[in-house]
């Protein structure tokens, strides 16, 4: 339920609601909104899509994910972007990773990765 609350396409959410309560979803590449949200001190954890796939393909910029003040997870990768994982592309290294879809072949399964030290 918890990933679930994190899309932003509310057919897929709304069925299920109450999901995972506190969420909130910025305009893709609006780097000065995500950059106030995280400075307000309220924010646990940023999920980003460095390449967001459905409805176009659409790439965020270096800056839009460089300037992020806080840990960043990724939901590309298994190879789609030319990189085993997205976030590689962008010199970018996570704490923690979550991966599904392309797993288990629209199956329903997903994996999170984290570092040790997570």
């Amino acid at each position: 339920m918890g990933a679930l609350a994190l899309t932003s396409k509310e057919h897929y959410r709304i069925p299920f609601e109450p999901v995972m309560p506190g969420v909130h979803f910025l305009e893709y590449g609006d780097t000065q909104a995500s950059v106030n949200l995280i400075r307000s001190g309220k924010i646990a954890a940023v999920f980003v899509e460095p390449i967001q796939g459905e409805g176009g393909i659409y790439n965020a910029t270096m800056q839009f994910l460089s300037r992020r003040k806080c840990t960043l997870s990724v939901q590309c990768g298994l190879g789609r972007t030319g990189y085993l994982w997205a976030h590689e592309a962008y010199g970018i290294y996570l704490d923690i990773m979550t991966l599904a879809k392309p797993l288990a072949g629209g199956l329903p399964i997903g994996a999170v990765l984290v570092k040790k030290m997570v």
